[in-house]
């Protein structure tokens, strides 16, 4: 799983990896789009799709909340 946080605090998950049956989409109820660092939009289409990933490191858990690019 690829998974890029950076530094906006906002994780990502390539959509390739994001259509399997254990990782279930929801739809955004606004669409977004992701911009590269000179400002120019990146050449995936805008995110309309977010999943929540479980996450597990030792005794800690919780749901990550990743949009679909």
């Amino acid at each position: 799983m690829l998974i890029d946080c950076g530094a906006t605090g906002f994780a990502f998950l390539n959509q390739n990896i994001a259509h399997n049956p254990q990782t279930p989409l929801q739809e955004m109820k606004e669409t977004g789009q992701v911009k590269v660092i000179n400002g120019r939009p990146i050449m995936s289409e805008d995110i309309i799709h977010f999943a929540k990933v479980a996450m597990v490191i030792q005794n800690h858990k919780e749901q990550l909340p990743l949009f679909v690019t």
